[in-house]
């Protein structure tokens, strides 16, 4: 038996972009989870270490984007920045239910209100609410299917889920 193959996670995103209330996209893609999160799921299984409880969305700026790496963190991350110019004043949670049938998914999307014109590339999940903070456990990040050209007044709408698998 090959014990990398023993659980695969998927994880994606649902997107969408919406102004003036008419849909301009929507997108699904997936993400990667970083090695700091997949050594974190181990040692929080089989190891007894302290879990992380809740967990937030944050968008990723398409300004001086490069790359997503799997060793990316929080406080670390060279390849890119947060997208922060919209009105909620902490990265939102990701509220879930229970996981069924191997997923965990929030069932109600989460809105992203833009306060100002920009370009967003990608999201990721994060355990700190602190928009544009580095602290906390740093999930993963996925890549749009392409740049999103926001304004004011634009919302991104977010589903986010993981299957085991």
């Amino acid at each position: 038996m090959n014990p990398i193959n023993c659980l695969k996670l998927n994880c994606s995103w649902t997107v969408e972009h919406w102004r003036r209330g008419v849909l301009l996209r929507r997108s699904i893609f997936k993400n990667a989870v970083t090695l700091l999160a997949q050594n974190s799921i181990l040692e929080t299984m089989f190891a007894g270490a302290s879990q992380e409880v809740l967990w937030y969305l944050g968008l990723i700026d398409s300004d001086s984007f490069d790359l997503l790496e799997v060793n990316d963190t929080m406080l670390a991350h060279p390849g890119w920045s947060e997208y922060v110019d919209y009105t909620e004043i902490t990265r939102p949670v990701w509220a879930t239910g229970a996981a069924t049938n191997g997923l965990k998914i929030n069932t109600l999307a989460i809105d992203f209100n833009i306060n100002a014109d920009g370009s967003v590339r990608g999201g990721l999940l994060a355990s700190d609410d602190t928009k544009g903070g580095t602290a906390g456990l740093l999930w993963g990040t996925a890549l749009f299917a392409e740049e999103m050209v926001v304004e004011t007044g634009d919302v991104i709408k977010a589903l986010y889920g993981i299957q085991a698998g």
